[in-house]
C-alpha cells in the first residue's frame, strides 16, 4: 500500500483539525464543570462530535490505496458527513436554547431535524455497506444533498439570529460575543460551500483531493475556535471590550 503526498497531506490535515476541534471541546467541559451551564455542555459536545468527522475521513487513505477492494467505497467520506449531521443536532438544540426560550416547541424542532438527520445518514452509510458487503453499487449523491441542505439552513439561521442580536442595543462586550458566533456560522457555511467543490472538482477532474478540502477543514476549525471566543470569551478577551 503506497500512500501519495496528496494523500499523506490530506490526513495530516484532517487529523490536525480533530486535535483542534478536541482540543477546544475539552476546554468547553472545563468551563462547564466551572459555571454548570447546560448550554455550554451542549456546545462542547457537539464540538467533540464535530471532530470525529475529520478523523473519520481519513479512512479514505485506505480504499484511495486500493486497501479496500471496491475503491468507490467512501466509507470516511460517508462517516464524516455522518458525524457533521449528529454535531448539527445538538448545534441547533444550542442555538434555539440560546436564542429562543425554551419550550416543546423547541423540543419539537430539535426531535424533527434529528430523525431527518438520522434517517439520511442510515442511507448514506448504507451506500458504502452495499458495496463492500453484497457488491451493489447505490448513488448517494442524493443523501449528500439532503444532507447539505439541513446544514446550510441550520448554518444560515443562525448567522441570521447573531447577526440580529448583535445589531440589538447591547454592551460592546455583548455585540462582540454575538459577531463572534455569527463568524463561527460563516465558517460553517464556508466548510461545507468548499466540500462541496471539492466533491465537484474529483467528479471533474477525477481527482481524489482537491484545496478546496483543505481549506474546508481550516474554516471548520476556526469556526470552533469562533465558537469558543465568541460564547465563554476569556477574561482577556473581555478586558478588550468592556
Amino acid at each position: 500500500m503506497q500512500i501519495s503526498p496528496q494523500e499523506l497531506g490530506a490526513a495530516i490535515c484532517e487529523i490536525s483539525v480533530f486535535i483542534i476541534l478536541l482540543i477546544v471541546g475539552i476546554m468547553l467541559i472545563e468551563r462547564y464543570q466551572k459555571r454548570k451551564i447546560n448550554n455550554i455542555l451542549i456546545l462542547a459536545i457537539c464540538l467533540l462530535i464535530f471532530s470525529i468527522a475529520p478523523l473519520m475521513q481519513t479512512l479514505d487513505i485506505f480504499y484511495f490505496t486500493d486497501f479496500f477492494a471496491p475503491k468507490e467505497v467512501a466509507l470516511g467520506y460517508n462517516l464524516a458527513f455522518s458525524m457533521s449531521a449528529y454535531a448539527n443536532i445538538l448545534l441547533l438544540l444550542f442555538y434555539l436554547r440560546v436564542y429562543v426560550e425554551e419550550s416543546t416547541k423547541v423540543n419539537i424542532i430539535v426531535v424533527i431535524y434529528a430523525i431527518f438527520n438520522i434517517l439520511n445518514t442510515i442511507l448514506l452509510i448504507n451506500t458504502s455497506i452495499q458495496l463492500m458487503i453484497n457488491n451493489i453499487t447505490i448513488d448517494r449523491t442524493l443523501f449528500m444533498v439532503i444532507h447539505l441542505a439541513l446544514s446550510m439552513a441550520l448554518y444560515i439561521y443562525m448567522v441570521i439570529q447573531s447577526t440580529k442580536s448583535a445589531n440589538k442595543d447591547v454592551t460592546l462586550k455583548v455585540r462582540r460575543g454575538f459577531q463572534l458566533i455569527t463568524g463561527f456560522g460563516i465558517c460553517l457555511i464556508l466548510t461545507f460551500a468548499f466540500f462541496l467543490m471539492d466533491f465537484v472538482w474529483i467528479i471533474l477532474f477525477v481527482s481524489p483531493y482537491s484545496i478546496w478540502l483543505y481549506i474546508g477543514w481550516v474554516c471548520g476549525a476556526t469556526g470552533a475556535i469562533l465558537a469558543y471566543l465568541g460564547y465563554i470569551m476569556p477574561d482577556w478577551l473581555k478586558r478588550r471590550w468592556e
